[in-house]
């Protein structure tokens, strides 16, 4: 069973997952916890897009969602013959345009198959002693939200 809730994003985290704790220590941001929702490194891009438009296409190597994808993915095809970093970009890209002009969830996207997926969860991972959301699915469009400053956005929440 699944509610549609609004929810503040400061209480907005990913999961997490013991086998990445390699990337999470060399690649995340560490503002206040790791897995907090712009701590991610596909956030990091997103939000550094906004600040810096196709310019950002500019370094592509050097930035830390580009080599953190390129470290994970390291045996894809995409990655091999060096694709894989503008394809990336670019649906992050995409999907942060899409949301600027459309808004979350508004418009010609305000069904809820849009709808961010989140499920609840008490854990000292992420805040003790407090329920926070953690994103299931539709992280393109979460690191998009976080980019563009919302402060609370409309989840379905899983059960």
């Amino acid at each position: 069973m699944s509610k549609v809730e609004t929810i503040p994003m400061d209480l907005f985290f990913y999961r997490y997952k013991p086998d990445m704790e390699y990337y999470y220590d060399k690649y995340w941001g560490n503002d206040g916890n790791f897995l907090y929702i712009k701590n991610h490194p596909l956030a990091i891009f997103a939000s550094d897009y906004v600040k810096q438009g196709k310019n950002i296409l500019d370094d592509l190597d050097n930035h830390v969602f580009i080599k953190y994808e390129y470290d994970r993915y390291s045996d894809a095809p995409t990655v091999k013959n060096d694709t894989h970093k503008y394809n990336a970009s670019k649906r992050i890209m995409n999907m942060v345009d899409s949301v600027r002009k459309y808004g979350y969830c508004e418009n010609k996207y305000d069904k809820s198959k849009h709808l961010i997926r989140a499920f609840r969860e008490t854990h000292e991972r992420f805040i003790p002693n407090k329920e926070v959301y953690v994103l299931k699915t539709r992280k393109h469009r979460a690191a998009a939200c976080i980019a563009l400053g919302y402060k609370e956005i409309k989840v379905k929440v899983i059960a």
